[in-house]
């Protein structure tokens, strides 16, 4: 998403009401974009151990089943390990999945189109100017 206002006007001074309010519009447009990636993101993550992973828990579960206990405290030493090796798994495919969301080209765009438009607001609004006098 690109800026949609002239950026000289700015730079003239130019605080008419529909810059600023095109200023507002692109910043809560770019941030909507940018949201949407973020939480598609963690739902993709959200539904990695019922897609992703779903073979290789069905393994150890086969495992499991193959496996015959004649005490109790061995089931729980063999359960734990299970455990581990699942969120091992999970865990895993969870951080490939977010390492490849964040790294894809329209994550990334949309990153520096949010950050270009608060940029771009705080200038107009002068933002920075009164932080600075406080």
């Amino acid at each position: 998403m690109n800026n949609k206002y002239n950026k000289e006007d700015t730079k003239d001074k130019d605080n008419s009401p529909n810059v600023l309010i095109d200023v507002f519009v692109d910043a809560y447009a770019s941030s909507l974009q940018f949201y949407t990636r973020l939480h598609r993101s963690f739902l993709d993550a959200l539904f990695v151990p019922f897609t992703d992973a779903r073979d290789e828990l069905r393994e150890i579960k086969k495992e499991t089943k193959k496996r015959d206990f004649t005490r109790y405290n061995d089931y729980l030493k063999y359960q734990q390990e299970c455990y581990k090796r699942y969120e091992k798994i999970i865990m895993s495919s969870i951080r490939n999945k977010f390492d490849t969301n964040f790294r894809e080209e329209g994550f990334t765009r949309s990153l520096s189109d949010v950050i270009d438009s608060y940029s771009d607001l705080a200038k107009l609004t002068g933002y920075g100017h009164l932080s600075i006098h406080i």
